[in-house]
């Protein structure tokens, strides 16, 4: 499937169109949730965000998990894969939460500002729907390691790095201002 990338839009790619094998399970998330977890991939991005999409999908599979409900692709575009489906993210809130996982290694790499931008339009989006909180006051967005002893998300997700804020603060940031 080819995807036109626009510089300032939003690119949503639901799971059907990225040519995904898996069959997610049934299980739902209980809406609304106020729990937005972030995660790393760890893989290698490329310049194809459905391909990327199916490498991470494979590396899970033979991990024998359903996965994370949304993948963020360095250039911004959003990529479904359990989406409102009950996934295997963050152990203990899979049925009370939601996860993106950003596409690569963020103790090697710094997320873009697309990414940022597009995490953001997808908490909005969710809000909208009702499967987040409506208030993005009363939203959480926490970074893997907020549960788990792990380094997921990576370094550069959770350290101060543009303008002294966190990328989960100006995920917050451009929520709240409505890019």
């Amino acid at each position: 499937m080819a995807i036109t990338l626009l510089p300032n839009g939003y690119t949503f790619v639901p799971r059907p169109d990225w040519d995904s094998d898996a069959d997610y399970p049934s299980g739902t998330v209980k809406r609304p949730v106020n729990e937005f977890y972030i995660h790393h991939t760890v893989t290698n991005p490329t310049e194809d965000p459905c391909a990327d999409a199916r490498t991470v999908e494979r590396v899970l599979d033979a991990r024998r998990l359903d996965g994370y409900s949304y993948l963020n692709h360095p250039y911004g575009v959003v990529l479904e894969f359990a989406g409102d489906k009950r996934g295997e993210h963050t152990g203990g809130h899979n049925s009370t939460s939601y996860a993106m996982a950003f596409i690569g290694n963020y103790d090697q790499m710094h997320p873009s500002l697309s990414q940022l931008i597009a995490a953001a339009r997808t908490i909005n989006l969710l809000r909208l729907k009702g499967d987040l909180v409506p208030r993005l006051e009363d939203l959480k967005i926490l970074p893997h390691q907020a549960v788990k002893a792990t380094a997921c998300p990576g370094a550069n997700i959770l350290l101060p790095n543009l303008n002294g804020r966190s990328a989960i603060e100006w995920i917050r940031w451009f929520a709240h201002t409505g890019v």
